[in-house]
């Protein structure tokens, strides 16, 4: 253990150059942090154009789904597709959990808060 130190002797104004900025202890140049901040930057862009691109496609195929639905439910009701009702209910009930929860997971993964 070591021996206290008078506060009066200790020494809180080093000088550390303005172009290093610590980042969770380590100390990098302003060359270093260009970099960084430039990979931060076309990490997002990328994110932003990966998202739009998802969104649509997301979009496209909530639309087939909800299209598809409603063709089976005119086509079942008018008599040109025969479905049993618990067949008709299976159907319905299993594709649209399978496409509502792909669009939850991808929606959440794509714009999920960092």
């Amino acid at each position: 253990m070591s021996d206290p130190v008078n506060p009066n002797q200790l020494d809180f104004n080093t000088d550390v150059p303005e172009d290093t900025v610590g980042i969770e202890g380590v100390f990098v140049d302003n060359n270093q942090k260009r970099t960084l901040e430039s990979e931060k930057l076309k990490s997002r862009k990328q994110d932003r154009k990966e998202r739009k691109s998802y969104a649509h496609k997301i979009f496209v195929l909530m639309c087939m789904w909800l299209f598809s639905v409603v063709i089976i439910i005119v086509a079942s009701g008018n008599g040109s597709l025969y479905f049993t009702d618990s067949v008709l209910i299976a159907i319905l009930t299993t594709s649209s959990a399978n496409v509502i929860g792909l669009f939850i997971l991808v929606s959440k993964y794509l714009f999920n808060p960092k």
